[in-house]
């Protein structure tokens, strides 16, 4: 193995992040990958759908747990939480990328070695191949990323979940899934948390487009009665929730149309939907402050004016 290329991939964030960065790194390798789960803590649920992988597509993906030195995972969260490199600015691209090349290299690892996303991603899958070993970090927040494991992922849902009870699944035809995204974003004012003004508003304007028969609303967090009353005048209200996040997709993308929030997990859901009449809601701009990623929404999702909860400046 120590002659092929192999790509480390460093996985972070939730299941939606996951499975762009997963994307990545099977867009840069045809035989070995290796996923570091050491930033994730306990919310790793991707191992049996990698054993899926593995199988379909005869690839060795290696899972490994080891934490690298604090200066590296310094670099690292540096990187991630550095959004400036996103920016359609060359300039200000490439010094982002220096500077945090430079970081990398105090924690002991050639910075030539060390590749974060960018919108040059599927131009540069060849040169990258010729470094034998790449480091890979960033969220890959893509749907030509996405595309890579699309396929798969939807025959690994339809196999791994197709014992769940008809209540959880096949009720989902012909109606409108809801996601409200709580949680870690009630205190991130670069990402954003919606309002829920901004369901509301949206329901109203889908309403005046499709007939809702059923509301079929997941969320994270607490909902106040009076706010689940304000939804369930669109339509018969049901909730669901799940301590698992790939059940919850599995789930989620079984409905016909959505109206989801700037979370990747009901963008994967929509994403992942085998209706070809469905109608995706999201919202715009995708992030309150931070540039929205590029070429992330389909052109025929319909866009809705994001109105942001601003209680978590009070």
């Amino acid at each position: 193995m120590s002659s092929e290329f192999i790509p480390k991939v460093f996985l972070s964030g939730g299941l939606g992040n996951q499975l762009f960065q997963l994307a990545a790194g099977l867009q840069l390798s045809s035989k070995f990958m290796v996923l570091n789960t050491s930033q994730l803590g306990q919310s790793f649920e991707l191992e049996s759908f990698i054993r899926f992988l593995e199988k379909k597509r005869d690839i060795n993906i290696v899972v490994e747990t080891t934490k690298p030195t604090i200066t590296f995972q310094k670099a690292h969260n540096y990187l991630l939480r550095s959004k400036t490199w996103r920016s359609k600015c060359r300039i200000l691209n490439a010094l982002m990328k220096i500077s945090i090349k430079v970081s990398f290299f105090f924690s002991g690892v050639k910075p030539q070695n060390v590749f974060i996303e960018g919108s040059e991603f599927d131009n540069r899958t060849s040169s990258l191949q010729k470094r034998r070993q790449l480091i890979v970090i960033g969220y890959f927040q893509q749907e030509s990323i996405a595309s890579e494991i699309r396929r798969d992922l939807i025959e690994f849902l339809d196999m791994t979940f197709e014992m769940l009870p008809p209540k959880d699944m096949s009720q989902f035809s012909s109606q409108l899934l809801v996601h409200i995204r709580k949680g870690d974003y009630v205190t991130e004012e670069g990402i954003g948390m919606l309002s829920m003004s901004y369901f509301l508003q949206a329901l109203a304007d889908f309403q005046n487009m499709n007939e809702i028969s059923t509301i079929n609303l997941f969320t994270n967090g607490k909902i106040e009665p009076f706010e689940l009353q304000n939804i369930s005048e669109f339509g018969n209200l049901i909730q669901y929730d799940s301590d698992s996040a790939i059940k919850l997709l599995a789930m989620m993308r079984q409905c016909e149309n959505f109206l989801i929030s700037n979370s990747t997990l009901s963008w994967w859901a929509a994403y992942l939907s085998t209706n070809s009449r469905k109608q995706v809601v999201a919202p715009t701009p995708w992030f309150r402050k931070l540039p929205e990623p590029i070429n992330l929404i389909p052109k025929d999702w319909i866009r809705s004016p994001a109105i942001w909860d601003l209680g978590n400046e009070s």
